[in-house]
């Protein structure tokens, strides 16, 4: 069932107010320096996601169900959102299970609205 208020999600904040999990992100000192940023930004993907997804989850074993991802480009002016991918008939994977969304429009809105995570996530070190 479509989440009709994932619009309601404008930060992460908001995404955590939604799942019900801290605000305050998690303490990674446990990960070696060199991770933890990336550990950092891949929750904040995965709850931001969650919440824009609401009680929608990916049936993996429906190869009917359309599931979308978020697609960004990288160019020489940097990072941006560019379209979405429809990955229900693909048989390999590009994109954590946790990452995928029930709509194009809401990975859509997931890009434009973390496109700056996703590119320290993708890029930098």
């Amino acid at each position: 069932m479509k989440n009709e208020n994932y619009q309601n999600i404008k930060s992460i904040k908001d995404a955590c107010m939604a799942k019900n999990v801290p605000v305050v992100l998690p303490d990674a000192k446990d990960f070696p320096e060199e991770y933890r940023r990336h550990v950092l930004l891949h929750y904040v993907i995965m709850v931001v996601t969650s919440a824009v997804n609401g009680d929608w989850v990916p049936d993996f074993k429906n190869k009917k169900q359309p599931k979308y991802m978020v697609w960004l480009w990288i160019g020489e002016s940097g990072v941006g959102f560019s379209a979405v991918a429809d990955a229900y008939a693909i048989t390999h994977t590009f994109v954590g299970a946790r990452l995928v969304l029930e709509t194009a429009e809401q990975a859509r809105y997931v890009g434009n609205l973390i496109k700056d995570t996703f590119a320290d996530y993708c890029l930098k070190y």
